[in-house]
């Protein structure tokens, strides 16, 4: 009978890997953390996941507000998730978004990318979007 050895560390063996523990403060998965907070169900969550498989490219929260989920609970939770802040816009009232900016970005480019320029604070530009996690979209903009 052949013992297993031990292989030596390789460049491979060096990569940090979060524990459990670590992973439960980082928050999970958005579909847990949706459950979680009482937005959507586990059986929603399984069913949207079971469309994602069948049509890549397209995000859960999508298929899920296309399955009856409310969309600014999924997109509050979201924020949430990111850690990033959460405010619903009214683009139809006056002064709930940088006209200037909109112009300059063009009406298009924001309706593609789903991004609306909310003011100004400063130097800096406070967009609103779809996707935070996308910093091509930041990045042209």
């Amino acid at each position: 009978m052949r013992k297993n050895k031990k292989q030596a560390p390789g460049p491979l063996s060096d990569l940090w890997v979060p524990d459990a523990a670590v992973a439960e403060t980082q928050g999970g998965d958005l579909g847990s953390q949706l459950i979680a907070a009482g937005v959507i169900s586990t059986e929603m969550v399984s069913s949207a996941q079971r469309v994602m498989k069948q049509t890549p490219g397209r995000n859960l929260g999508d298929i899920l507000v296309e399955m009856g989920a409310d969309e600014a609970d999924i997109l509050m939770t979201v924020a949430e998730f990111s850690r990033l802040p959460f405010e619903r816009v009214d683009a139809n009232a006056a002064g709930s978004y940088d006209a200037k900016a909109v112009h300059r970005l063009t009406p298009k480019f924001c309706q593609t990318n789903r991004a609306l320029p909310l003011r100004r604070d400063g130097d800096r530009l406070v967009v609103g979007t779809a996707s935070p996690d996308d910093v091509f979209i930041l990045d042209d903009i």
